[in-house]
Protein backbone atom coordinates (compact mmCIF):
# COMPACT_ATOMS: atom_id res chain seq x y z
CA UNK A 1 0.00 0.00 0.00
CA UNK A 2 1.29 3.52 -0.99
CA UNK A 3 1.84 5.56 2.19
CA UNK A 4 -0.42 8.49 2.99
CA UNK A 5 2.25 11.19 2.58
CA UNK A 6 3.81 9.80 -0.27
CA UNK A 7 0.41 9.60 -2.23
CA UNK A 8 -1.08 12.48 -1.59
CA UNK A 9 2.21 14.58 -3.07
CA UNK A 10 2.53 12.47 -6.42
CA UNK A 11 -0.51 12.68 -6.87
CA UNK A 12 -0.88 16.73 -6.37
CA UNK A 13 2.29 17.55 -8.24
CA UNK A 14 0.22 19.70 -11.08
CA UNK A 15 3.06 21.19 -12.75
CA UNK A 16 4.90 17.77 -13.53
CA UNK A 17 1.69 15.41 -13.97
CA UNK A 18 -0.23 17.37 -16.39
CA UNK A 19 1.17 16.51 -19.61
CA UNK A 20 -0.71 15.67 -22.82
CA UNK A 21 -2.34 11.82 -22.33
CA UNK A 22 -2.07 9.47 -25.16
CA UNK A 23 -4.56 8.58 -27.34
CA UNK A 24 -5.96 5.93 -28.11
CA UNK A 25 -8.60 4.28 -30.51
CA UNK A 26 -11.04 1.89 -29.26
CA UNK A 27 -9.25 -1.10 -31.77
CA UNK A 28 -5.75 -0.27 -29.60
CA UNK A 29 -7.99 -0.57 -26.23
CA UNK A 30 -10.00 -3.24 -26.94
CA UNK A 31 -6.55 -5.32 -28.51
CA UNK A 32 -5.04 -4.29 -25.02
CA UNK A 33 -7.66 -5.37 -23.12
CA UNK A 34 -7.70 -8.94 -24.31
CA UNK A 35 -4.16 -9.46 -24.15
CA UNK A 36 -4.44 -8.47 -20.26
CA UNK A 37 -4.23 -11.11 -17.85
CA UNK A 38 -4.14 -9.94 -14.49
CA UNK A 39 -3.31 -12.75 -11.37
CA UNK A 40 -6.05 -11.92 -9.50
CA UNK A 41 -9.46 -12.93 -9.76
CA UNK A 42 -11.77 -9.67 -11.76
CA UNK A 43 -13.71 -7.44 -9.59
CA UNK A 44 -16.94 -6.89 -11.22
CA UNK A 45 -19.44 -9.60 -12.00
CA UNK A 46 -20.96 -11.09 -15.34
CA UNK A 47 -24.31 -9.87 -17.13
CA UNK A 48 -26.21 -10.49 -20.35
CA UNK A 49 -25.05 -8.14 -22.85
CA UNK A 50 -27.36 -6.33 -25.76
CA UNK A 51 -27.74 -8.81 -28.52
CA UNK A 52 -25.75 -6.51 -30.89
CA UNK A 53 -23.02 -5.89 -28.68
CA UNK A 54 -19.58 -7.98 -28.65
CA UNK A 55 -18.02 -5.24 -26.23
CA UNK A 56 -18.82 -2.91 -23.49
CA UNK A 57 -16.23 -0.17 -22.57
CA UNK A 58 -16.11 2.04 -18.95
CA UNK A 59 -14.19 4.57 -18.55
CA UNK A 60 -13.04 5.62 -15.34
CA UNK A 61 -11.65 8.79 -15.31
CA UNK A 62 -10.23 11.59 -12.66
CA UNK A 63 -11.36 15.47 -12.78
CA UNK A 64 -9.21 18.24 -13.78
CA UNK A 65 -6.28 20.13 -12.05
CA UNK A 66 -7.92 21.84 -8.97
CA UNK A 67 -8.12 25.55 -7.88
CA UNK A 68 -6.06 24.63 -4.77
CA UNK A 69 -3.26 23.18 -6.78
CA UNK A 70 -3.01 26.38 -8.20
CA UNK A 71 -3.64 28.73 -5.43
CA UNK A 72 -2.47 26.80 -2.76
CA UNK A 73 -3.50 29.54 0.09
CA UNK A 74 -7.25 29.17 -1.80
CA UNK A 75 -8.51 27.46 1.28
CA UNK A 76 -8.19 30.09 3.69
CA UNK A 77 -10.14 32.43 1.36
CA UNK A 78 -13.26 30.07 1.48
CA UNK A 79 -15.70 28.53 4.24
CA UNK A 80 -15.77 25.40 2.01
CA UNK A 81 -12.28 24.42 2.11
CA UNK A 82 -13.38 20.74 1.25
CA UNK A 83 -14.64 20.98 -2.31
CA UNK A 84 -12.52 23.19 -4.18
CA UNK A 85 -13.17 24.10 -7.93
CA UNK A 86 -11.24 23.47 -10.81
CA UNK A 87 -8.44 26.03 -12.09
CA UNK A 88 -8.63 27.81 -15.73
CA UNK A 89 -6.48 25.05 -16.29
CA UNK A 90 -8.46 22.53 -15.26
CA UNK A 91 -11.37 23.36 -17.28
CA UNK A 92 -8.68 23.05 -20.51
CA UNK A 93 -7.97 19.75 -19.48
CA UNK A 94 -12.05 18.80 -19.15
CA UNK A 95 -12.39 20.44 -22.83
CA UNK A 96 -9.40 18.44 -23.96
CA UNK A 97 -10.48 14.94 -22.40
CA UNK A 98 -13.82 15.26 -23.76
CA UNK A 99 -12.13 15.23 -27.08
CA UNK A 100 -10.85 12.16 -26.88
CA UNK A 101 -13.94 10.57 -25.73
CA UNK A 102 -16.08 11.83 -28.94
CA UNK A 103 -15.29 8.53 -30.93
CA UNK A 104 -16.54 6.31 -28.54
CA UNK A 105 -19.94 7.36 -28.20
CA UNK A 106 -20.65 7.80 -24.73
CA UNK A 107 -23.95 6.82 -23.29
CA UNK A 108 -23.55 7.57 -19.48
CA UNK A 109 -21.99 9.88 -17.24
CA UNK A 110 -21.65 9.14 -14.15
CA UNK A 111 -20.16 11.29 -11.28
CA UNK A 112 -18.49 12.50 -7.46
CA UNK A 113 -20.75 14.95 -5.84
CA UNK A 114 -17.55 17.23 -5.29
CA UNK A 115 -17.55 20.20 -7.36
CA UNK A 116 -14.27 19.48 -9.42
CA UNK A 117 -15.86 16.46 -10.87
CA UNK A 118 -19.12 18.53 -11.18
CA UNK A 119 -16.99 20.94 -13.11
CA UNK A 120 -15.50 18.11 -15.03
CA UNK A 121 -18.44 16.50 -16.30
CA UNK A 122 -19.87 19.23 -17.21
CA UNK A 123 -17.23 20.28 -19.53
CA UNK A 124 -17.48 17.15 -21.11
CA UNK A 125 -20.91 17.02 -21.31
CA UNK A 126 -20.96 20.37 -23.58
CA UNK A 127 -18.58 18.58 -25.80
CA UNK A 128 -20.03 15.35 -26.18
CA UNK A 129 -23.67 17.20 -26.18
CA UNK A 130 -25.40 14.95 -24.13
CA UNK A 131 -28.49 15.53 -22.62
CA UNK A 132 -29.43 16.07 -18.91
CA UNK A 133 -31.02 12.51 -18.74
CA UNK A 134 -27.74 10.53 -19.14
CA UNK A 135 -26.04 12.74 -16.39
CA UNK A 136 -25.89 11.06 -12.78
CA UNK A 137 -24.41 12.17 -9.57
CA UNK A 138 -23.59 9.59 -6.99
CA UNK A 139 -23.00 9.89 -3.73
CA UNK A 140 -20.72 6.66 -3.81
CA UNK A 141 -18.06 8.26 -5.78
CA UNK A 142 -17.26 10.60 -3.90
CA UNK A 143 -13.51 11.55 -2.54
CA UNK A 144 -12.17 9.87 0.27
CA UNK A 145 -13.55 11.41 3.41
CA UNK A 146 -10.64 11.84 5.62
CA UNK A 147 -10.02 15.05 7.48
CA UNK A 148 -6.72 15.66 5.89
CA UNK A 149 -7.98 15.19 2.31
CA UNK A 150 -10.74 17.52 3.12
CA UNK A 151 -8.25 20.22 4.38
CA UNK A 152 -9.86 20.27 8.03
CA UNK A 153 -8.10 20.63 10.81
CA UNK A 154 -8.52 18.92 14.01
CA UNK A 155 -11.11 21.52 15.32
CA UNK A 156 -13.22 21.86 12.65
CA UNK A 157 -12.99 17.98 12.13
CA UNK A 158 -14.05 17.62 15.78
CA UNK A 159 -16.96 20.25 15.06
CA UNK A 160 -18.18 18.17 12.47
CA UNK A 161 -17.68 14.73 13.96
CA UNK A 162 -21.06 14.08 15.05
CA UNK A 163 -22.83 14.96 11.70
CA UNK A 164 -23.10 13.16 8.26
CA UNK A 165 -21.40 14.63 5.81
CA UNK A 166 -24.05 15.36 3.90
CA UNK A 167 -25.55 17.91 6.50
CA UNK A 168 -22.46 19.77 6.17
CA UNK A 169 -21.19 19.33 2.51
CA UNK A 170 -22.89 22.43 1.53
CA UNK A 171 -24.02 23.91 4.67
CA UNK A 172 -27.17 23.11 5.04
CA UNK A 173 -28.80 22.37 1.69
CA UNK A 174 -29.32 18.82 0.45
CA UNK A 175 -27.89 17.13 -2.84
CA UNK A 176 -30.78 17.95 -4.55
CA UNK A 177 -30.85 21.86 -3.83
CA UNK A 178 -27.03 21.72 -4.22
CA UNK A 179 -26.87 20.12 -7.77
CA UNK A 180 -29.50 22.45 -9.27
CA UNK A 181 -27.84 25.26 -7.49
CA UNK A 182 -24.62 24.17 -9.64
CA UNK A 183 -26.07 23.30 -13.01
CA UNK A 184 -27.64 26.83 -12.44
CA UNK A 185 -24.06 28.76 -12.50
CA UNK A 186 -22.69 25.95 -14.99
CA UNK A 187 -24.85 27.03 -17.75
CA UNK A 188 -23.26 30.46 -18.12
CA UNK A 189 -19.98 28.75 -18.61
CA UNK A 190 -20.27 25.10 -20.81
CA UNK A 191 -23.90 25.90 -22.32
CA UNK A 192 -25.33 22.75 -20.02
CA UNK A 193 -29.01 22.18 -20.65
CA UNK A 194 -30.80 20.58 -17.20
CA UNK A 195 -29.82 19.18 -14.19
CA UNK A 196 -27.99 15.78 -13.56
CA UNK A 197 -29.82 13.61 -11.59
CA UNK A 198 -28.98 12.22 -8.57
CA UNK A 199 -28.45 8.12 -8.19
CA UNK A 200 -31.38 7.72 -5.71
CA UNK A 201 -31.10 5.39 -2.73
CA UNK A 202 -27.39 5.88 -2.05
CA UNK A 203 -25.85 7.12 1.52
CA UNK A 204 -23.47 9.63 1.62
CA UNK A 205 -19.72 8.16 2.84
CA UNK A 206 -19.44 7.63 6.35
CA UNK A 207 -17.74 10.65 8.01
CA UNK A 208 -14.84 10.35 9.21
CA UNK A 209 -14.21 7.51 6.61
CA UNK A 210 -10.58 5.76 6.52
CA UNK A 211 -9.19 4.78 3.47
CA UNK A 212 -9.55 0.98 3.31
CA UNK A 213 -12.97 1.95 3.70
CA UNK A 214 -12.97 4.74 0.19
CA UNK A 215 -11.35 1.70 -1.42
CA UNK A 216 -14.07 -0.60 -0.69
CA UNK A 217 -16.53 2.20 -1.84
CA UNK A 218 -15.34 2.71 -4.59
CA UNK A 219 -15.04 -0.73 -6.30
CA UNK A 220 -18.65 -1.65 -4.74
CA UNK A 221 -19.72 1.46 -7.01
CA UNK A 222 -18.38 0.35 -9.86
CA UNK A 223 -20.10 -2.68 -9.27
CA UNK A 224 -23.31 -0.91 -8.91
CA UNK A 225 -22.55 1.22 -12.10
CA UNK A 226 -22.23 -1.82 -14.17
CA UNK A 227 -25.26 -3.45 -12.81
CA UNK A 228 -27.70 -0.79 -13.47
CA UNK A 229 -25.86 0.25 -17.23
CA UNK A 230 -25.01 -3.08 -17.97
CA UNK A 231 -25.21 -2.53 -21.63
CA UNK A 232 -23.96 1.32 -22.01
CA UNK A 233 -20.82 2.32 -22.40
CA UNK A 234 -20.33 4.67 -18.90
CA UNK A 235 -18.18 7.64 -18.50
CA UNK A 236 -16.97 7.93 -14.75
CA UNK A 237 -15.40 11.10 -13.53
CA UNK A 238 -14.29 10.87 -9.96
CA UNK A 239 -10.84 10.76 -7.96
CA UNK A 240 -7.66 9.68 -7.83
CA UNK A 241 -7.96 7.08 -5.25
CA UNK A 242 -10.49 5.60 -7.02
CA UNK A 243 -8.17 5.00 -9.96
CA UNK A 244 -5.20 3.69 -8.03
CA UNK A 245 -7.74 1.11 -5.88
CA UNK A 246 -9.11 -0.26 -9.53
CA UNK A 247 -4.85 -0.46 -10.74
CA UNK A 248 -4.21 -2.18 -7.69
CA UNK A 249 -7.48 -4.45 -7.34
CA UNK A 250 -6.26 -5.58 -11.07
CA UNK A 251 -3.12 -6.38 -11.01
CA UNK A 252 -1.22 -8.29 -9.10
CA UNK A 253 1.85 -6.30 -7.20
CA UNK A 254 1.46 -2.67 -8.98
CA UNK A 255 1.90 0.11 -6.95
CA UNK A 256 0.53 2.79 -8.60
CA UNK A 257 2.68 6.01 -8.58
CA UNK A 258 1.03 8.87 -10.24
CA UNK A 259 -2.60 9.52 -11.48
CA UNK A 260 -2.42 12.37 -13.95
CA UNK A 261 -5.31 15.30 -14.07
CA UNK A 262 -7.96 13.67 -16.41
CA UNK A 263 -5.81 10.30 -16.17
CA UNK A 264 -8.10 7.50 -17.18
CA UNK A 265 -8.29 3.74 -16.95
CA UNK A 266 -10.35 1.91 -19.62
CA UNK A 267 -12.08 -1.01 -18.90
CA UNK A 268 -13.54 -3.69 -21.24
CA UNK A 269 -15.25 -6.55 -21.72
CA UNK A 270 -16.66 -9.26 -24.31
CA UNK A 271 -19.88 -11.25 -24.77
CA UNK A 272 -19.09 -14.97 -25.57
CA UNK A 273 -22.17 -17.23 -25.87
CA UNK A 274 -24.90 -14.59 -24.41
CA UNK A 275 -22.71 -13.44 -21.11
CA UNK A 276 -20.20 -11.38 -20.63
CA UNK A 277 -16.41 -12.07 -20.10
CA UNK A 278 -14.89 -10.90 -16.95
CA UNK A 279 -13.52 -7.39 -17.33
CA UNK A 280 -9.97 -6.54 -18.70
CA UNK A 281 -7.80 -3.10 -17.86
CA UNK A 282 -7.41 -1.56 -21.07
CA UNK A 283 -4.65 0.21 -20.58
CA UNK A 284 -0.75 -0.23 -19.57
CA UNK A 285 1.22 1.83 -16.91
CA UNK A 286 1.37 5.75 -18.48
CA UNK A 287 -0.12 5.04 -21.25
CA UNK A 288 -3.66 7.02 -20.05
CA UNK A 289 -2.02 9.33 -17.46
CA UNK A 290 -1.92 6.71 -14.66
CA UNK A 291 1.59 5.34 -13.91
CA UNK A 292 2.30 1.87 -11.77
CA UNK A 293 4.92 -0.47 -11.25
CA UNK A 294 4.66 -4.15 -10.48
CA UNK A 295 6.52 -5.17 -7.69
CA UNK A 296 8.56 -8.86 -8.69
CA UNK A 297 6.92 -11.63 -6.46
CA UNK A 298 10.27 -13.28 -4.91
CA UNK A 299 10.27 -16.82 -3.80
CA UNK A 300 11.63 -19.39 -1.51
Amino acid sequence: MVSYNSWWWKMCRSSEDVEPLVSQDSQTIVNQASSFRSTKSTVLSFNRPSQNQNYQSFFIVRHGHRQDEEDPDWPKTTDRPWDPPLSAQGRVEAKRAADRFKDWNIDIIVCSPFLRCLQTSAEIVSVLKLPPTSWIVAWNLAEVCMPSYLFLDDTTADQYRRQSIDKWMWQGKGISEAISDFANQERAITGIEGTPSVWEGLSPPHWPEKMADGEKRFMKALKSIESEFSDKTVLVVTHGDALRTLVTENVAGADVKAVKHLGYIPLVRQAFQGRWGPWRLGAESGSTGVDWDVKKQITI
